[in-house]
């Protein structure tokens, strides 16, 4: 094909290629995609044929990005499903069943356990609920934009082409995300852009991609730039080290104290509730200093052992204990002025689903105390009658569920631990629990998770 004025290439293809650059798509030329100099016959978009319409080879990187707990074969099961050949199929059948899985996700099927049970997952192909991870780097660009210190068009890296331009090139900003540091192979070097040391690369959410290959991708290619990163979210045991490690110590802390006085936050109260856990031996330390020591244990087994014994797991996960705070929990839920809706937060998943069997039973008991009640009440008060027979109606159509992310074996795991999880990642899957819990006129009111997975 030639490439003069008046071709499909230059009316069509290449005005839409730059339009969609603008709109800030990568693009890629791909004209004689198999036949590039010196590939080897290797396509420039990683197809094996031309048959291919999907990018599988970054089909199952963004599906991993999206559900970062998915398992392997979940995953190649998903990308199974959706490059499925659906030609004997209406194209108006065909189009609702991809269009369904890409609004849903894609149900799949994989083994639980070695017993031969199966435990269905869900893979999201498409973030509905966060678009800023679409697009994050058009919508700090836009923000800088709109306050007329840069030019768009200048500033925003478009692809990865673009951003090994634009470092050279004479911009005071320039805006990416750190997925266009990528190579063209796995493995393969990332090429200096700039060796000036007046380059400070401000990074948003300073952790998770910040600390693997992009990253380091990233830091190859500025090898003499300052880092600055910041980060909203609290970071679990173990990663706010790394993230000092990647960036160093903390320049500034902005915290939950400092965001209510701003009136950025609305204030979070607490109360403290029973049971207390109360430690009844006070030679603790000294008993476990000796145990260590007729134990023999090295360094890393005694560091271990402290973690486990620090957790105070087996005292917080009692059967009593948590029979207790289930009690409280439905007796302070029940009978509070405000009707609204709550989040139990536990120590682990197991965890959350017994005390979603606790609190279930607590609240089946607490129902046949209000009936009793309601039997002892005078004919004659009607207010107090209409309060309870309110309370009860309130209490039966309340609806609860456990919403935790999957895991590997976790049917077979939780059924060694005497729980049955099938109902609730069953639960998970076939509804839309997080957008019922957030609807006030939705009797989802009690959500149970782990501290660790938070979804809601």
């Amino acid at each position: 094909m030639t490439r003069d004025r008046n071709t499909e290439d230059a009316l069509v293809k290449r005005p839409a290629v730059e339009l969609l650059g603008e709109l800030g798509w990568e693009t890629v030329d791909a004209y004689g995609e198999f036949g590039r100099p010196g590939a080897d016959g290797r396509s420039a978009l990683g197809r094996e044929t031309e048959a291919e319409v999907v990018l599988t080879s970054r089909l199952r990187p963004a599906l991993f990005h999206l559900n970062p707990e998915a398992s392997e074969e979940a995953v190649d099961a998903a990308v199974a499903e959706l490059v499925r050949d659906r030609s004997a199929m209406s194209p108006a059948a065909a189009n609702r069943e991809v269009y369904r899985v890409l609004k849903d996700g894609v149900r799949v099927a994989v083994p639980a356990a070695d017993d031969g049970s199966e435990e269905v997952e869900r893979i999201r192909v498409i973030d509905w609920n966060e678009p800023a991870n679409k697009e994050l780097d058009g919508q700090i660009c836009r923000q800088f934009a709109s306050s007329g210190v840069v030019r768009k068009k200048e500033a925003q890296a478009a692809n990865s082409r673009e951003l090994r331009r634009l470092p050279r090139e004479d911009h005071r900003y320039v805006f990416t995300l750190i997925h266009k540091f990528r190579t063209d192979a796995p493995g393969e070097a990332h090429p200096v852009l700039s060796e000036r040391d007046d380059i400070v690369v401000i990074t948003d959410e300073a952790h998770r991609s910040q600390y693997a290959a992009l990253a380091l991708n990233m830091r190859q290619a500025l090898p003499n730039a300052a880092f600055l990163a910041f980060t909203g979210t609290p970071l679990i045991q173990g990663e706010e080290e790394r993230t000092r490690d990647v960036f160093g110590d903390y320049v500034s802390v902005y915290d939950f104290r400092q965001s209510v006085e701003d009136r950025a936050t609305v204030p979070l109260f607490y109360e403290n509730r029973v049971p207390e856990l109360q430690l009844s031996n006070r030679d603790l330390n000294e008993d476990m200093e000796r145990l260590l020591e007729e134990s023999a244990l090295d360094e890393a087994q005694e560091e271990k052992l402290d973690r486990e014994f620090a957790r105070e797991y087996h005292l917080i996960t009692r059967e009593d204990r948590l029979d207790a705070v289930a009690g409280d929990l439905v007796r302070h839920f029940s009978e509070r002025g405000f009707r609204g809706k709550g989040m139990v937060i536990s120590i682990d998943k197991a965890t959350a689903v017994r005390m979603y069997d606790q609190v279930g039973a607590c609240w089946k008991r607490r129902i046949e105390e209000l009936r009793a009640e309601r039997s002892a009440v005078s004919g004659e008060d009607s207010e107090a009658v209409a309060e309870i027979e309110d309370r009860i109606a309130w209490m039966e159509e309340t609806d609860m569920a456990v919403v935790v992310s999957p895991a590997q074996n976790e049917i077979a795991d939780m059924k060694a631990k005497g729980l049955d999880f099938r109902r609730h990642r069953r639960r998970m899957v076939e509804e839309d629990l997080e957008t019922k819990f957030k609807d006030a006129d939705d009797p989802f009111r009690l959500v149970f998770v782990c501290h660790v997975d938070d979804r809601l």
